[in-house]
Order: structure tokens, then C-alpha cells, then sequence
């Protein structure tokens, strides 16, 4: 079947690998790169999901915690509200985010009627980006307490 142009595509590898099985995405290339074939298998003595640490770029800190994300205030218009801040891997173009919100826990919600980005992407120098997002809904007495959660999806 070697005839057949469909059967041919550009490899991730230097040099090709002829007759054998590549990763088709920049996340299982990494994986494989690790020698790791389950995405959600701890990432070393972490405990965090390959997943996780992959979109976050934790393996390109002293510690893939330092990659978590963290809650913050962000004051816009005079008004303050409830944020979070996190790294993305620029190259994590097959791995999704979604910042979503919620005021029980229990029920999450997600886009442009809930969150927005906050300013440009802040480049770190690593690969990756630092991110914020807010919630639409100011903090405020008698308004219900929010929180704020990264949600990602693998390839």
C-alpha cells in the first residue's frame, strides 16, 4: 500500500519511523517521548494526571504543582471580581481548556454569558502563557459566592 499518497503523512519523529506505530498529536508524541501511554497515569511522584501537567507545562517547572492553577481578584471598572490564573503550553494545540464557574459547586458554567479573558496572554519564556479569566458576575454583598475551576479535554 505504499503506492497509495493517502497512506503517507509527515511524522513528528526526526528521520521518519518506517514500520512503526507514531503518535498523531504533539500530546502523544510528548507521552510517548516519557514512555508513558496513559495520559491519566501520575506524572511522576506529582500525583497529577500526564494530561494536566502537559496543557500546564508543569514539566517545565522546578515542581508540576507550581503549574496549578490559582484563584485570584481581578478589579475591573471599579468592581472586583473572582478570577483564575494559569499556564497553558503553547504547543498544546490538541489539548482543550474552559474556565467555568459556579455558586454551589455542583452545577458549572462556561463561556462567553459566564467568563471572559482578562488583558493579552503574558508570555513566561518556557513554551508556555500565563492566562486569566473572570467571572461576568461582581463581587458583591448579598451575591452568592463563586468559584472557579479549568476543565480539559485530551485528545
Amino acid at each position: 500500500m505504499h503506492s497509495i499518497a493517502a497512506n503517507w503523512r509527515t511524522s513528528y519523529a526526526t528521520d521518519g519511523t518506517p514500520g512503526v506505530h507514531e503518535p498523531t498529536s504533539p500530546f502523544e508524541a510528548w507521552l510517548a517521548n516519557l514512555g508513558v501511554t496513559d495520559s491519566l497515569a501520575p506524572f511522576g511522584e506529582s500525583g497529577l494526571p500526564h494530561l494536566l501537567v502537559y496543557l500546564l507545562g508543569g514539566d517545565l517547572t522546578p515542581l508540576p504543582g507550581d503549574a496549578l492553577p490559582e484563584g485570584s481578584t481581578v478589579v475591573d471598572g471599579g468592581q472586583s471580581y473572582p478570577a483564575i490564573q494559569f499556564r497553558v503550553r503553547q504547543s498544546a494545540t490538541d489539548v482543550s481548556w474552559t474556565a467555568e464557574v459556579s455558586t454551589d459547586l455542583l452545577n458549572w458554567n462556561d463561556g462567553s454569558g459566564f467568563t471572559v479573558q482578562v488583558g493579552t496572554p503574558v508570555d513566561n519564556g518556557d513554551g508556555t502563557q500565563t492566562l486569566t479569566v473572570r467571572s461576568l458576575q461582581a463581587i458583591a454583598p448579598g451575591t452568592p459566592r463563586q468559584f472557579l475551576r479549568l476543565q480539559i479535554a485530551g485528545p
